[in-house]
């Protein structure tokens, strides 16, 4: 793992297409009579798409209703037995991951994963290949994230999932890796009893048993584009409630790190002399939005010494008790909300000397002592399942000698 490796994530949910994007030259340029007909497609569909091409034959968006088409006759070709041995990922090779994606988002509808090379970074994240990009196209207007950080596809029968790695490996599930030599997408369809089915494109995928398999059909120029970075109209911060217990704060030696879009586990540990300073600071509940404000905290030590935030986390479902929060490596732009549980604590993550006792935290203007308590068990009510998130976040891969603390 080569420690100056930076990944920038592009984190998109919400209601996709709907927000102002104030970096768009023709934002106001009104929609002419083809693109108001493709924002009614189900991409999915065949007959919406035939629907489509017989009123704009030869118009701009024509070519991706045709490749959408012929995915779709592949899908068709696959179910009916007319493709010979077409390759799969069955649901066993997916494993309890997938399994738990099902019951998350069983919804019929299309994602892509793209990783992506640059000079200084790798970007990684999700995106609407083109020939999905109908408007009616189910599936698209809200995500989640599963305990790695990594966006939940959907599950149900027909949904078509992409992959664009640019040479590099995706870790799709913990021994499931794909590779795309270019940035055009191979494509896979969910199909019942099944698993993944392969539909077109090119690259190679490798299984849990370590077996690798080329896979190689038409190229389809599709290359992803990120979604539009989607900001709330009105942010807004959730304040803490007036409790005993908030905000308080937890020493620990290491932490348990979020894997992001690696499929793995970290623990993250510290340069010596120093502890991690877990300092929950708010409640976070089901709907309400929490924006970037609300990470701007900064811990005051007895002697004036201030430290910076380095991540943020909740109580999440299925790590130990040692290590009830789990850290999102790096910081978001925008907001952030709580999946399917109607209420959670959120906590800011520091790195602080080991003899410090005493603390302060410093938030809009305002200064509050803050009690470092030890022995504390969380309510198992209180863990998450995963995030929506609304906008952008970076991770990284820190280091010892550089940021203080590393993952192991």
């Amino acid at each position: 793992m080569k420690k100056s490796a930076v990944f920038r994530l592009i984190l998109c949910a919400g209601v996709i297409g709907m927000a102002a994007n104030p970096w768009a030259a023709d934002q106001k340029k009104p929609k002419t009579l083809e693109e108001k007909a493709w924002d009614e497609v189900d991409s999915l569909d065949r007959q919406s798409l035939e629907d489509f091409l017989k009123r704009f034959p030869d118009g701009e968006l024509a070519a991706q209703a045709k490749l959408a088409k012929e995915l779709q006759n592949g899908v068709y070709r696959i179910k009916e037995g007319k493709t010979e041995n077409a390759f799969s990922i069955s649901l066993d090779q997916l494993g309890d991951t997938w399994k738990d994606w099902q019951k998350r988002n069983p919804s019929k509808g299309t994602i892509g994963y793209f990783t992506k090379k640059g000079e200084t970074r790798n970007t990684m994240g999700w995106f609407v290949p083109d020939p999905l990009g109908g408007g009616k196209t189910p599936g698209r207007d809200t995500f989640s994230f599963d305990w790695r950080g990594l966006m939940v596809s959907p599950t149900g029968e027909g949904s078509i999932i992409a992959f664009s790695t640019d040479g590099l490996e995706f870790h799709f599930m913990k021994d499931v890796v794909l590779q795309t030599p270019g940035t055009e997408p191979i494509f896979f369809a969910v199909l019942k009893g099944k698993g993944l089915v392969y539909v077109q494109g090119e690259g190679t995928v490798t299984l849990p048993d370590g077996t690798t398999t080329a896979l190689k059909d038409v190229k389809v120029d599709m290359a992803p584009k990120p979604m539009d970075k989607e900001k709330s109209d009105n942010p807004t911060v959730v304040s803490s409630k007036e409790t005993q217990e908030l905000p308080f704060a937890i020493k620990q030696a290491e932490i348990q790190v979020a894997g992001g879009m690696t499929g793995k586990e970290f623990l993250g540990v510290c340069k010596k002399g120093h502890v991690f300073l877990i300092a929950v600071v708010m409640e976070a509940e089901k709907d309400v939005k929490i924006s970037d404000r609300a990470l701007k905290r900064t811990v005051i030590d007895s002697k004036g010494q201030r430290y910076q935030p380095i991540g943020f986390g909740f109580l999440s479902q299925g790590y130990p008790e040692a290590h009830p929060f789990v850290m999102q490596r790096g910081m978001f732009e925008g907001d952030i909300e709580i999946a399917e549980i109607k209420k959670s604590l959120m906590a800011l993550f520091f790195i602080i000397p080991d003899d410090v006792k005493n603390i302060s935290i410093e938030f809009e203007g305002k200064n509050e002592k803050v009690s470092i308590v030890e022995d504390w068990v969380p309510d198992d009510a209180l863990k998450i399942p995963g995030l929506y998130l609304y906008g952008e976040m970076e991770f990284s891969f820190p280091s010892i000698e550089k940021d203080g603390w590393g993952m192991k």
